[in-house]
C-alpha cells in the first residue's frame, strides 16, 4: 500500500540509525481507524545486543482533526547494550557501520558550516532591511529620534502585516495538530552490562523510566481538547519514576535468550541506585499569534523537580574507573579487532601470535607503504577529481535527483575520509564574494534573527525550579555517608530577545549544607549557610546584549557568608574513597587530562584571537560577602576546641562604569577593571571565645584594592 510505505520511510527518517531497515509489513495501519501500530524492532548490532518495542502506537483521527486528539504511545522499550567486543566481527556490517558514521560527520560538518556561513553575512546585505552595522557600538548623538522614527515604521509594518496576513489551511490544520497533540512514554528500561572490565566482578548499569507524558491542558491546567478558537495552546508534562542504577558484581543476561532477558529485565529488583527515583512536572504555554500582539512570550515553559539525589559507593566509583578503563583499551583495538582470534590464548597461542603479527603489519607497515606509494596517490587524486565533478553536478541539479550521480558519489565516499570529502565539497561551493554578490542582487538577508521585534520584546521564557538536590559518598549502602552535600531551593530563569538577538540568564541557591563522617556521637557540619535569610545566598546573572547598558555583555555575582568547617577525619576518609589501588589508571587519566589540557589550551588561543578581533565589552560586577575557615587543633569541631579562624573578608570585582558613551568605551585600547578584597584576618582562638570575637580585631584587618586594565592588542 503507498501509505504504508510513505510512513515507513518517514519512519525510516528518524529511527533509521537505530534499527534495522524498517518494512511496510512491520506497520498495521487503519486509515480511517487512524491507529498506526509498529512493533518488533531489532537494533543494528555495532553496539547492541538486541531492541525490543512492545508497542508503538500513533492514533489520528483523520476524520476529525479539530476535535480529537492525536495520541503517540510507546509502551515497554527495553534495550540490552554490552561492549562491541563481545559480539563476532562481521566485515559487512562493521563497513556499513563506518560508513554511515562518517554521513553523520559529514552531516554535522555541513550543518556548522552553514550556521557559520549565516553569521558571517550581516543583515546590511538585505535590500528590504536597512543597513544595520554588525557592531553595537556606533551610537550617534541623533540616535534616540531615528530610533523613534524606526519603532513608528515598525508599527506600522506591524499593523499592515496583521491586517494583510491570513493562515492557509495546511497551516491551520498543522496548528490544530500541535494543540492536541499528546504523547506518552512508559515502562522503560535500558540496561548495559559488562563482563570484560572484570571478568570476576561483571557490573551492570541503567536507566529506568516508569512514565514521561505531554497533554493538552486549558488555562486551568485541566485536561481538555482545544477548539480552533483557542488562541493559547497550554501543554503539562509529567516525569514519573527516573532511576539510575550501578550494580557491582552483578548477574549477566545477554547470553540467555531474549524472552529470558525480557522477562528478567522485567522483574529485576533495583537495589543500588545511582540517581533515586525523580519525579518532575512541566507546565508550557505556546502562542503563535504573540509576535503580532507583542504582548507575551511566544514560548514559556516551567519546569519543576521535587528532589534529585545521588548516592555513590566506593565500589560503584571503582568500577567507574575500570569501565573508563576498559573503554580506553576497547578503542585502541578497534583497528586490530577484525584480526582477533575467537578462542582463548591459552587453547592456540599460535593463532595469538599470528594476531599480533598481522595487527601490525596490515594496520602500521603495510598501510603506511599503500599510503605513500604512486600508484596509491594518483588512484586518490583521480578518485577525488571525480568526487568533486560528481558533487558540482548534483550542486547545479538540486531540483532533479539524478540517481546514478548519487550512486557515483556514494561509491567514491567509501574510498575518501572526511577531511577529504570536506575539502572537495568546500572547494566546489560558490565562494564568499561570489555569495555575497548573489544574495545583495536577490536581496536576500543572512541574518538570523527577526529585524521587525523589538528589541525589548522577550518572545521565549523558561523556569526550572529545583526543590531540593543532595550528593552523598559512602564506603557501602549499610554504612553511614562520608560526605553529603545538600542544596535547598536552585532556582533558574532564561529569557529570550530574538529582536537583539539577546538572551539573560538568571539562577539564585537559598542554601547550602555539607555534613561529613559520623564521629563521638555527632555528625559534623562542615559548610552551612550564615548569611541574610532574607537573600539568596548566591545569585548569578549573565546578559548578552543587554538593554539597560552600553555593554555586549553583562555579569553580575553576589553570594552571602558561609561558614567552613574542617574536619580532619571525614577529609582523610574522603581521600581513602578515591583511592584506587592501582596505578594503570593513574596513567590513563593523566594523558586523558592532558590531551584535555592541551584541547582547552588551542581553544582558549582561538576563543582570545576572536575576543581580541570582535572587542566585546563587559559589565562587570562581582561581590562576594566574607566567609570563614575554622580549623580545629585536634580536627574535630566542638564548642571547646581550640582553633584558627581564617576570614577571607570581602571581595569585589567591577568593570570601569566612567564613561559617558559607548563610543568612549571602544575608542579606548583598553578595559579597567577594580579589584577590593577588604578585612581579611587569620586569628587564633581559645575554647569558648571565637564566637565572640571572630570580628573584633578590627586594627589588623588587611584590605587590598587593585586597578587591572586589560589590553588589547591588534
Amino acid at each position: 500500500m503507498v501509505f504504508e510505505s510513505m510512513v515507513s520511510d518517514l519512519l525510516n527518517r528518524f529511527i533509521g540509525d537505530y534499527v534495522e531497515n524498517l518494512d511496510k509489513s512491520q506497520l498495521k495501519i487503519g486509515i480511517w481507524g487512524g491507529n498506526i501500530v509498529l512493533e518488533n524492532l531489532r537494533v543494528k548490532e555495532n553496539a547492541l545486543v538486541s531492541l525490543r518495542s512492545w508497542k508503538l502506537t500513533l492514533k489520528i483521527p483523520w476524520k476529525n482533526l479539530y476535535n480529537e486528539a492525536v495520541v503517540a504511545t510507546l509502551d515497554g522499550l527495553y534495550l540490552l547494550v554490552v561492549p562491541g567486543a563481545t559480539l563476532k566481527y562481521d566485515a559487512a556490517k562493521e563497513e556499513r557501520y563506518q560508513q554511515e558514521a562518517k554521513h553523520r560527520d559529514l552531516q554535522r560538518i555541513e550543518e556548522a558550516l552553514q550556521m557559520a556561513a549565516r553569521k558571517a553575512f550581516p543583515p546590511a546585505l538585505s535590500l528590504t532591511a536597512p543597513p544595520v552595522s554588525p557592531q553595537r557600538c556606533q551610537v550617534h548623538k541623533g540616535f534616540k529620534k531615528h530610533k523613534k522614527t524606526k519603532k513608528g515604521l515598525k508599527k506600522l509594518k506591524r499593523h499592515e502585516n496583521k491586517e494583510e496576513k491570513k493562515d492557509t489551511f495546511m497551516e491551520k490544520l498543522a496548528t490544530q495538530v500541535i494543540k492536541n497533540l499528546q504523547v506518552k512514554i512508559s515502562s522503560i528500561h535500558l540496561r548495559y552490562e559488562d563482563d570484560l572490565s572484570d571478568p570476576q566482578r561483571p557490573l551492570s548499569m541503567g536507566v529506568t523510566l516508569s512514565e514521561l507524558s505531554l497533554q493538552t491542558t486549558d488555562e486551568n491546567w485541566k485536561l481538555s481538547i482545544l477548539n480552533e478558537a483557542a488562541k493559547i495552546i497550554y501543554k503539562l508534562g509529567s516525569l514519573e519514576c527516573l532511576c539510575v542504577y550501578w550494580n557491582v558484581n552483578s548477574p549477566i543476561f545477554y547470553k540467555a535468550s531474549w524472552k529470558h532477558i525480557v522477562v528478567t529485565i522485567i522483574l529485576t529488583v533495583l537495589l543500588f541506585l545511582v540517581f533515586k527515583p525523580i519525579f518532575a512536572s512541566a507546565k508550557m504555554c505556546i502562542n503563535p499569534n504573540a509576535e503580532l500582539e507583542l504582548k507575551s512570550p511566544k514560548a514559556s515553559l516551567h519546569l519543576e523537580v521535587q528532589n534529585i539525589s545521588i548516592e555513590m559507593t566506593k565500589p560503584q566509583y571503582l568500577t567507574m574507573v575500570e569501565l573508563l578503563e576498559s573503554i580506553d583499551y576497547m578503542v585502541k583495538n578497534a583497528p586490530y579487532r577484525k584480526f582477533r582470534p575467537d578462542v582463548s590464548v591459552h587453547i592456540s597461542p599460535n593463532l595469538w601470535w599470528r594476531y599480533a603479527f598481522n595487527s601490525i603489519m596490515d594496520v602500521h607497515i603495510r598501510r603506511v607503504s599503500r599510503m605513500w606509494s604512486w600508484s596509491n596517490i594518483r588512484q586518490h587524486r583521480v578518485n577525488l577529481k571525480a568526487y568533486r565533478t560528481a558533487y558540482k553536478t548534483k550542486l547545479l541539479s538540486q531540483s532533479k535527483s539524478n540517481v546514478e550521480t548519487d550512486r557515483l558519489i556514494q561509491d567514491l565516499e567509501k574510498g575518501l575520509d572526511v577531511f577529504n570529502i570536506t575539502l572537495a565539497r568546500q572547494q566546489e561551493q560558490i565562494h564568499n564574494g561570489e555569495k555575497e554578490k548573489l544574495y545583495t542582487a536577490i536581496g536576500y538577508s543572512g541574518s538570523s534573527h527577526n529585524l521587525a521585534l523589538p528589541k525589548q520584546y522577550v518572545a521565549v521564557v523558561v523556569t526550572f525550579q529545583l526543590f531540593r538536590t543532595s550528593v552523598t559518598f559512602r564506603e557501602k549502602f549499610d554504612v553511614p555517608e562520608i560526605l553529603k552535600v545538600q542544596m535547598i531551593d536552585l532556582s533558574t530563569r532564561i529569557s529570550l530577545r530574538p529582536g537583539a538577538q539577546a538572551f539573560r540568564v538568571e539562577a539564585a541557591l537559598q542554601h547550602w549544607y555539607v555534613t561529613g563522617l559520623q564521629q563521638q556521637g555527632a555528625v559534623p557540619s562542615l559548610i552551612a549557610s550564615v548569611g541574610d535569610s532574607s537573600s539568596s545566598l548566591l545569585s548569578i546573572v549573565f546578559e548578552l546584549n543587554p538593554a539597560e547598558t552600553f555593554a555586549d555583555q553583562l555579569l553580575r555575582v553576589h553570594s552571602q557568608p558561609i561558614e567552613i568547617i574542617y574536619d580532619a577525619l571525614t577529609m582523610n576518609s574522603l581521600a581513602d574513597f578515591f583511592k584506587t589501588g592501582k596505578g594503570v589508571d593513574l596513567e590513563v587519566l593523566t594523558s586523558a587530562t592532558l590531551s584535555k589540557l592541551e584541547e582547552i589550551k588551542e581553544k582558549t588561543a582561538t576563543g582570545l584571537s576572536h575576543i581580541i578581533e570582535t572587542r566585546k565589552v563587559l559589565d562587570l560586577r562581582i561581590d562576594l560577602k566574607p566567609s570563614y575557615l575554622l580549623i580545629p587543633k585536634s580536627g574535630f569541631y566542638s564548642s571547646m576546641s581550640d582553633l584558627i579562624i581564617i576570614d577571607s573578608g570581602s571581595f569585589g570585582l567591577s568593570s570601569s562604569s566612567s564613561f559617558s558613551s559607548l563610543e568612549e568605551i571602544m575608542d579606548r585600547a583598553y578595559d579597567r577593571f577594580s579589584v577590593e578584597l577588604r578585612g581579611v584576618q587569620v586569628l587564633y582562638s581559645k575554647s569558648g571565645t571565637h564566637r565572640m570575637n571572630k570580628h573584633k580585631d578590627t586594627d589588623n584587618l588587611v584590605t587590598l584594592h587593585i586597578h587591572l586594565r586589560s589590553i588589547y592588542v591588534k
